[in-house]
């Protein structure tokens, strides 16, 4: 997949995200972080859920969580190994 569009939602206990296809109606992976979790507790559904599941997210600041996903997108995406 060589485009997408990645969407955040960082509130106060979990951080979603979502990840649509270029024409904004294909959703290929959606899911959250529960920041209340300990470690944090990462929930992911979607065509491309397999390719992240199992990753746990790193406790802390939120940047590293926003990084974590981005490099989880990546891989699920084909563009990380």
């Amino acid at each position: 997949m060589s485009e997408t569009i990645l969407v955040l939602n960082a509130g106060s206990s979990s951080l979603k995200f979502a990840l649509f296809a270029p024409n904004g109606e294909e959703r290929r992976l959606a899911g959250a972080i529960d920041l209340g979790a300990d470690p944090p507790a990462l929930e992911a559904l979607g065509p491309l859920a397999a390719m992240i599941e199992g990753r746990v997210p790193p406790a802390g600041d939120t940047p590293a969580l926003v990084g974590f996903i981005v490099d989880a997108l990546g891989v699920a995406d084909g563009r990380l190994q």
